[in-house]
Order: structure tokens, then sequence, then C-alpha cells
């Protein structure tokens, strides 16, 4: 049923796809207790869609309505027209052109905005009967008019003001609709501000609001309720990216996973295609950047919400409210994050990397200068650790992993257990030692997704094990053998942006890729290939989507497309740089250089995504007491890279400059 969804335009009052949300019994009781309200959110929220219905609302319950969209009013134009064309535009709906044509031409004298509000109280309210609701939509158009508008918004407050001395007042109400701030509204700083009126939150759908959505999928009831809910698990319930997603869904009836529903996600959202085509990837995109002073402060606030998400909400804030207004995050608790996931993956913090003006200015320079070759070196920061089995001592540890928060977590392989090092020094443990469900037996890799869940490989025990953010045990998957499923001598895990979990299943020859939550989906190689030696130590993803193992029976980087086909090789075995022995971890950096810890040269490397030797740190490079056996490997936003080192019992933290 492509028709059942909307993704553009306002919806009609009776559409089947509109969404009821709480908004709407908010804005229908203000308007009608003769509230003045506004609706001021970013784009494609569904403001206009919500002032129609209600707009329906209050027309059946005996209100006289007026809509009025400012982009109507044109741009070029003295405040005279634009005065005379709002007060025609009502005159319109409510069939007294004559009436206020007649009384503008009479009251020539006086100024434009004067002659708009006596319209109203000495023209339209008299010939009303019952309360008179104007909805104004579109009011950021004001930005583009060559005269201020100050004065148009004080005059909207001075109404509301005025009930106390004129009754007649009481039933007139506004509603103002757009992308705008209230503070906004009233910009000179000698007018008193905005602050009349109720403010109308307009959110995203909620996951027992948006049931309705799953109708328009075309399946059976169970089919289209788990489609529905893998569609909100990316879009968060943002209406236009929620009904854009289903409406695609609806024409593909061979999407019946959520694996089809994240590569539908991919292909309309997340490509690099997508990205430059979609209208509301662009719009966020366009609002973030259009001003090199804001732009700026901007990306430095929404990449420090991005990596760890605790800057408080607060209205008072420009810079928070112009973030607001991109949609591209919410507050919750009184925090702001990322809106949802699809905002999350298309600008991450490689895209704010590359937007940050003063990036954009080193390459414009470099573009038009002599091209020259800069050289980035891997250099010692830190060490974290030391051996023993008391808080933030390690036994031979193997796996390690960073949350957005900033938070590190260990799996520390030889005290079987898991340490959580938060960003301000405090240390967690998580010791159960054994084989029953939520014990550990050789921990050897950690994983955290955005929910802050970790996925822990539970190599004694053959099994990964999912924990809770407080460590309550929420799932299991895994046992020894050699059935898909099974595993053998397991050595790490990976996980990429769909949140999949990659299992290297070094003794079964094999990488085993599952969903979140345990259902198998796929091998690495494919099922049937042809066999080759193969040996996978460690894992990671990149933004294209490939996979690459480690593989120690070769020491090289294997390449695997989606589908469990080998697409390639990187590096070769050796000792020179650009060279491996024995390679037992792999990550990705944020701007796509690879770095591959190298155990039998005893040392980490740095390798571009065409497998060219960039910088070497270890014994080959003279740092012999500083790496050790390197087998895990993380990187955090500011491109520092973690080591889990299991001979010098510790994590090694390298700076990459």
């Amino acid at each position: 049923m492509p028709s059942f969804y909307v993704t553009g335009g306002t919806m009609r009052p009776d559409a089947r796809s509109y969404v009821v949300r709480r908004a709407d019994d908010d804005l229908r009781r203000g308007l009608e207790d003769g509230e003045f309200c506004y609706v001021l959110t970013s784009r494609q929220m569904g403001k206009s869609s919500l002032m129609v219905r209600t707009a329906a609302a209050l027309r059946a319950a005996g209100a006289t309505v007026v809509v009025v969209d400012l982009t109507a009013l044109g741009q070029n134009v003295t405040p005279e027209q634009w005065y005379d064309g709002l007060l025609n535009r009502i005159g319109q709906q409510l069939d007294l052109e004559e009436e206020l044509e007649a009384f503008w031409l009479r009251h020539d004298r006086t100024g434009p905005l004067q002659r708009w509000t006596r319209g109203l109280c000495e023209v339209v309210l008299p010939q009303c009967q019952g309360p008179l609701v104007i909805f104004v939509d579109e009011i950021d158009a004001v930005r583009s008019l060559p005269f201020a508008t100050d004065e148009f918004f004080a005059a909207i407050r001075e109404f509301c003001n005025r009930r106390s001395e004129d009754p007649a007042l009481d039933r007139l109400a506004f509603c103002l609709l757009g992308v705008a701030t209230p503070a906004e509204l009233i910009r000179d700083p000698l007018r008193t501000p905005f602050h009349v009126g109720r403010r109308i939150e307009l959110r995203d759908f909620a996951p027992s609001e948006a049931q309705p959505l799953a109708e328009g999928l075309g399946r059976a009831p169970e089919i289209a309720f788990q489609l529905l809910q893998r569609v909100l698990y990316w879009t968060g319930g943002h209406p236009y990216l929620t009904q854009r997603f289903c409406s695609v869904l609806a024409t593909d009836t061979t999407t019946v996973s959520t694996e089809d529903v994240d590569r539908t996600c991919a292909r309309l959202f997340l490509s690099p295609r997508a990205r430059e085509q979609d209208d509301n990837l662009l719009f966020v995109r366009e609002r973030l950047l259009r001003g090199t002073d804001q732009s700026a402060a901007l990306l430095r606030l929404y990449a420090q919400i991005h990596s760890h998400g605790a800057v408080h909400d607060d209205e008072a804030n420009e810079t928070i409210n112009l973030l607001a207004l991109s949609g591209i995050t919410r507050a919750v608790n009184g925090l702001l994050h990322v809106r949802n996931r699809i905002y999350h993956q298309v600008f991450d913090q490689r895209w704010v990397e590359a937007n940050l003006p003063q990036r954009i200015e080193r390459r414009e320079a470099a573009r038009t200068a002599r091209p020259t070759r800069a050289r980035r070196s891997l250099s010692f920061l830190r060490a974290i650790g030391r051996l023993g089995n008391g808080p933030g001592e390690f036994r031979g540890p193997q796996g390690v992993a960073l949350d957005r928060w900033g938070n590190l977590y260990v799996a520390d392989t030889l005290n079987h257990r898991i340490q959580r090092i938060a960003a301000d020094g405090d240390i967690l443990r998580y010791e159960k030692t054994g084989r029953q469900p939520g014990e550990l037996s050789y921990p050897t890799a950690v994983l955290v997704d955005q929910q802050l869940f970790l996925s822990v490989l539970d190599a004694g025990n053959c099994r990964v094990q999912r924990f809770t953010p407080t460590w309550q045990l929420a799932g299991s998957f895994g046992s020894p053998g050699s059935q898909m499923g099974c595993f053998r001598s397991p050595a790490s895990l990976a996980q990429d942006r769909f949140e999949c979990v990659y299992v290297c299943d070094t003794g079964n020859s094999r990488v085993q890729k599952f969903a979140l939550r345990g259902n198998w989906v796929a091998a690495f190689p494919a099922l049937g290939s042809a066999p080759a030696p193969f040996r996978p130590t460690a894992a990671a993803t990149d933004m294209h989507g490939s996979l690459l193992v480690a593989d120690a029976a070769t020491n090289r980087i294997v390449i695997f497309n989606s589908h469990g086909g080998r697409i390639g090789t990187l590096a070769a075995p050796g000792r020179r740089p650009g060279e491996l022995n024995d390679p037992r971890g792999i990550v990705v950096g944020l701007d796509g250089t690879l770095f591959v810890s190298d155990v039998g040269n005893a040392r980490v490397q740095a390798l571009s995504p065409a497998g060219e030797c960039l910088a070497v740190f270890g014994e080959a490079a003279g740092e012999p007491d500083e790496i050790g056996e390197p087998h895990a490997l993380a990187v955090d936003a500011e491109s520092h890279v973690y080591i889990a080192d299991a001979k010098l019992h510790r994590i090694t933290v390298l700076a990459w400059v």
C-alpha cells in the first residue's frame, strides 16, 4: 500500500498514516481554552500536519479558524504590502475581503501594523461568533524580509496582554509554528522578549503511538510489528524518517527480517549517495554548516554530545537552541543526545572533523598549494594498570573497548573478570568465575553498544554473554562445537554499525555473524567456499561495510564483502614495515586508518586503507619496553589507540598524531 504513507508535505486531517501524539491533545486543549500557543521545532516534524488536524477539530467544535502561511506573502515586499497581504489572507478565508480592503484604505494615514491590528479588532472579531483562532505557519520566513518584524510578534503578545482591558480579545487566540526559538521572535534587546503563550512540545513518535503505521506495511501482523520495531530502532520515531522508511518497505515485499530492514536503511540513508540526496539529511547538514562562526561552535558542541552525551539542555544557551532546531539532538532527562541512530552514523566524528571550518580552510590551502606528503606517527601517551588482581590491575588482558562516555572496559583474561575504568578514574569489577550463566572463564573480548550493554566473549565456556549497564545478564549464545552457532577456541569480537556481533571462531577457521540478540546470520568465508588456510584472530568493519579479518594463518588482513566472499587482502608476512607476524588485533580509526597489533613482531602498525604502512610503534620502532604482547585495540574520538598488552599486563595508550 504505497499510498498509505505520506513522506512530504502536509497530511490531510483524515490521513490513515497520521500518528496521534501528546501534542495533538495539548494544542487542541490549549487553543480551546483561549491560550496563545507556539510549536517551534525543526523541519519535517509534522508541525503543519498537526496544525491542519487541530484546525479541523476546532472548526468541528464551533470555532472560527484562519490559517496563514507566511511564505505565501512573498519576500520582496514593503511593510505595507506585507501587512496588507496578511490581512487580505484573513479576509479571504472569512469572506471579509471587501470590508477589510475598505478599512485598509480608509485608514491610510496610520502605519501598516496599526491597520492590521485594528482590522482584526474592529472588523474581524465583531463579525465572528465565538472563538477565533489564527494559525501563523512558517514564521521563520520573516528572516528573509527586508525589514524587521519584531513589532509583528510584539503586537501578537500585546493582544494577549490587553485581555484584562478588552474582554473581546478573550475570543482571539494565536498559534505560531515554525523553525525558530522564542528568543528569535523579538531580537531587539530594547524590546520586551516574547514570553507569552504555551509551548507545545512536538516529540518523535513513541513506539506505542507509532503502532498504526504497521497497517500500511502489508504484512502479517507479527511480521509488520517486527519490521516496524526495527524501523523505529533506526529512526528513533522521527516522523519524516519513519514515514519514508515505511513507505519503501511497503513496496518491497521481500523485506521480512530485521537484517533486511538494516540493509534497506544502509541504502536509503547511510550510503554516500543517500547523504547527498535525502531532503532531511541535507537540511540537517545545512543547518549545522550554514554560517562559519556559528558552525564551528555547533560542530564542537555536537561532537561532544556524539562522543560523551554529558551536555545539559539549556534553553538560555543560544548554541544549544540552534543545535536543537537543526533536529540532530533531543533532550532526555535533561541531557542532550543524538536524535537517532541514522543521524549518529551519518553525522559521526569523522564527518564533524571533516567539516570544521579550520579543517575546510586547511584542505583548501592544501589543494591550492604544491602537494606534500604529511607524516604521522604513533607515540606513547600513558599506561593504565599493572600486574595483579586488585582494582585496576590485570593478568594477561586480551580485550579492550570504549563506550560513548569515554569509559574503558578491559577483558582481564587470566583474572576471569571484566573491569570498567570510568573516565573519572572510578573502577568497577565484574568477578563471577565459573560455567553457570553470568559466570566467566577466560574472557578474551568485550564490546559496548550504544545502549551501554556489554557483549563479553567468554572463551573458556565458548559463548558470548550479554550484560546490561548494571551487569545483569541479558542473554547469551554459543556453545562448544563445530556446528554453526558453536565455537572452538574463539578469540575476539567485532561489531558493525548495525550492532551485529562478529565472533572470530578461530578453532573452526571462520568468523560467525550474529544479530544483536544472538540469532545466527552468516559465516565468513561464506558456506560452501573453497577451503583455504584461515585462522581468524581479530576483526573489524570499515565505513563501506566490509569485514577486515586478521588472519594468523597467512599473516595478512583478509577482506570480505557482506555476503562472506573474499574480495582482497592487505599486508604480507614478514618483519618489515607493513608486514605482519601473528596479527591479533585490528581496529579502524575515525580517519579510516587501520591499526593492527602484530604479536610476532611485538608492535602496532598504522596502515592506510590500501595497506601502506604509515607508522610503527613497538620493538621494531625502537620502543622495546613499551609493547609486549599486543592483542585487542580500541580508538577513541581523539584518535588515541588503546592496546590490551597481555605480556606487560596493562593497557597501553598511544597518540596518533
